[in-house]
């Protein structure tokens, strides 16, 4: 709902995913098309986090040129996830809806800038 509000065309295009496992299963459906943005909850189910969803992304989708965004979606401060990997953010679950989605956004549009070419320096 939040993300329909905010404009964003969610029917056939957002899956869900409790899992590694269903995370994977998605991806295989679709093994040529990376996911335009990842939003994941940190504590996932049987001991799974974030970490084992983004190790499964940067897996899959090597061949992209920039990594698959990635929203981690947490109740808690500080979850501990490489904040130094490029395309990600930490959301802290608020009642404020407008936070996620202005990182969504801004993850979105920093995911789509052009990679730079060191051939230019």
């Amino acid at each position: 709902m939040v993300l329909r509000s905010a404009g964003y065309a969610i029917e056939d295009n957002v899956r869900f995913a409790a899992s590694g496992a269903e995370t994977a299963a998605i991806f295989d459906k679709i093994p040529d098309r990376s996911p335009n943005v990842v939003l994941c909850d940190f504590r996932l189910r049987d001991g799974e986090s974030a970490n084992d969803v983004i190790r499964l992304l940067d897996d899959r989708f090597a061949w992209q040129i920039n990594k698959v965004p990635v929203i981690v979606f947490s109740a808690e401060i500080n979850p501990s996830v490489d904040t130094q990997r490029p395309c990600l953010r930490v959301v802290v679950k608020s009642g404020d809806s407008t936070v996620l989605v202005r990182q969504i956004d801004r993850l979105l549009e920093e995911a789509s800038a052009p990679v730079a070419d060191d051939d230019d320096d």
